[in-house]
């Protein structure tokens, strides 16, 4: 579904929605296929541990929602976004840095993985200034925007996200 929202949201990028289980990859192509108006995604399998599969693309723009289930998958999500991110360019004097965004829910049985990804992704904080480009192979990834958001699900019980805008 977000991979549809984000297609009508943005309908002259490309979105490409990833998964690497094949069912979810084929419940995903069935849906683009159902939205036969949503032109502008690209289904394919992604394999965090293996994201050179995608041969050098990057991305703009990363949006990932309810992705760390173990403590290990943090790691690996932070790996991924490290290759495929968009490097900063000072000298193209981009407008809009390349983002990672990252919603994850408050679980009450996941919260040592709720805490790997604040571990993974420090909070920037006037007390701790920017950190720089680590390598041409990996970024210093760091939540430069944290917000706390709660809403109701079916039966009317509160569930609390963490939504992270990852630089």
């Amino acid at each position: 579904l977000l991979s549809l929202v984000l297609a009508r949201s943005f309908p002259n990028s490309t979105i490409t929605a990833t998964d690497n289980h094949p069912s979810v990859l084929d419940n995903l192509r069935a849906n683009v296929a159902l939205n036969a108006d949503c032109t502008n995604i690209i289904v394919q399998p992604l394999d965090w541990a293996n994201p050179r599969a995608f041969h050098g693309t990057q991305f703009d723009v990363i949006v990932a929602s309810d992705v760390v289930y173990e403590i290990e998958h943090c790691a690996l999500v932070k790996s991924c976004v490290e290759q495929l991110l968009r490097r900063p360019q000072d000298d193209r004097g981009d407008s809009v840095p390349p983002m990672f965004h990252l919603v994850v829910p408050h679980r009450q049985t996941h919260t040592r993985e709720l805490q790997s990804v604040f571990n993974a992704f420090p909070l920037i904080t006037k007390q701790s200034p920017l950190r720089p480009l680590m390598s041409e192979s990996h970024m210093a990834l760091s939540t430069h925007s944290l917000e706390t958001v709660v809403r109701l699900d079916d039966s009317g019980q509160e569930i609390t996200y963490s939504c992270l805008k990852i630089v």
